[in-house]
């Protein structure tokens, strides 16, 4: 079985993806687990991989152990790694980039001064950082969604390789494959995102909007809010967003902070 913090779905799909950029890809970590303090929790990582690919995996390279704490640093990071390359492709380049950047919306923030506003404008910062002879394309996929409950209250989530999210990455990769649980998943085709059991990353953020009788709960096959009962155990905003911070901070919700971070290069 899968370690406690690491989703045996969301590790499934993403070697789905690991299959379908071939033999000479590259994947490289740039979350937190790449610092030396999380060696062991990157280890347990690989063997989860490891068991879906049916083969021995490891990551290939790590991003460098510069601070990053905020959307716009850990774009700049990524973009230094590609700056640093020394062993440049022979032929063209494809990087799948899934990435939630903290939990942070594509709008009001910029990457050495050019706006960042939607996934394609992260595409060309990171395509401007390599260096002139490499001829690449970039898919960034955003693994991050919002929404706003019927009582007010903003819920913000880092929700992993979501199906909608596997699909544009196989999309971008000219694959199709089977999902974990059966269902044939072909990127153009699919319209509705869908979250498992246990597929947020690296937290969530709630804001407060007046005294909501919210309750966030997480079920196999997506995200959904329910509204309480007013009659019955109404709980207030502040109480609302504790109970779904306990909820992702359980065994059962299985965060994976790696995965939305997660750089994939196919030669």
């Amino acid at each position: 079985s899968a370690p406690a913090n690491v989703s045996s779905v969301l590790a499934e799909r993403l070697a789905q993806i690991l299959r379908a950029a071939g033999p000479k890809r590259t994947v490289v970590l740039s979350s937190s687990w790449r610092r030396p303090q999380h060696k062991l929790r990157a280890a347990k990582l690989e063997q989860e991989i490891s068991r879906h690919l049916g083969e021995s995996f490891t990551f290939d390279e790590r991003t460098p152990l510069r601070d990053d704490s905020s959307a716009q640093e850990r774009l700049e990071c990524i973009g230094d790694f590609l700056a640093s390359l020394k062993v440049l492709p022979k032929g063209k380049l494809r990087m799948l980039i899934l990435e939630d950047f903290f939990i942070t919306p594509m709008k009001s923030w910029s990457c050495n001064g050019i706006p960042v506003d939607d996934t394609e404008a992260a595409e060309c910062y990171l395509l401007s950082r390599l260096p002139d002879s490499v001829t690449a394309t970039a898919r960034v996929v955003h693994t991050y969604d919002e929404w706003v409950t019927p009582r007010g209250l903003q819920v913000q989530v880092g929700v992993g390789l979501t199906l909608e999210h596997f699909a544009k990455a196989m999309d971008f990769l000219g694959g199709a494959s089977m999902d974990v649980d059966g269902e044939t998943v072909e990127g153009s085709d699919m319209s509705t995102a869908e979250s498992d059991d246990a597929s947020m990353s690296e937290g969530t953020q709630s804001s407060e909007q007046g005294d909501d009788a919210e309750k966030a709960v997480a079920s196999s096959d997506d995200i959904v809010v329910k509204q309480l009962d007013k009659e019955s155990n109404v709980l207030l905003d502040m109480q609302a967003q504790k109970r779904w911070l306990e909820y992702l901070s359980s065994a059962r919700s299985a965060s994976l902070p790696w995965l939305s971070i997660t750089n994939l290069w196919s030669l």
